[in-house]
């Protein structure tokens, strides 16, 4: 990762390069198995970071890429955060709790960006964590609906 880096802190069985920390060190490996997300016919340009960034950019160019992006780039947040907490906490970070927050983080994202997609309705607002002052002469009633199946 850089000069006077030398064998990965989480396993001690290689050298701690962006390849080996991200792809092949056992803590991503394991990661990687039971992440929702697989980049068919990427997976031979593991050896370089650069080459593998380059080629999955261009993989989210397909339909429902950005989104699988923005889901690897989660991904790779985790297990970085997973690294840092083994190295300077000497912490374990359970791998399915990692999968789960990128996939939370990566839900927030994508519900804020189809949000800004829709077009503003006048008068209204699309947000329920947020309340706006209603236009002058104009009155809001804020309701709660609950819905349930008769049998």
């Amino acid at each position: 990762m850089g000069k006077g880096d030398s064998v990965c802190k989480c396993c001690g069985q290689d050298m701690e390069t962006l390849e080996h920390t991200f792809f092949f060190c056992p803590q991503a490996v394991k990661t990687w198995k039971i992440a929702p997300i697989y980049w068919e016919g990427i997976t031979e340009c593991q050896n370089n970071f650069s080459n593998w960034w380059h080629e999955m950019r261009g993989a989210s160019n397909r339909a429902e890429g950005e989104k699988h992006f923005s889901l690897t780039v989660n991904i790779l947040w985790q297990i970085w955060r997973a690294r840092n907490e083994w190295v300077f906490n000497s912490m374990r970070v359970d791998l399915q709790r990692s999968i789960r927050k990128a996939l939370e983080k990566w839900m927030e994202v994508d519900r804020q960006t189809e949000d800004k997609k829709r077009p503003e309705q006048e008068g209204m607002n699309r947000s329920l964590d947020q309340w706006l002052l209603p236009q002058e002469g104009c009155i809001r009633m804020n309701t709660s609906v609950a819905a349930s199946k008769v049998q």
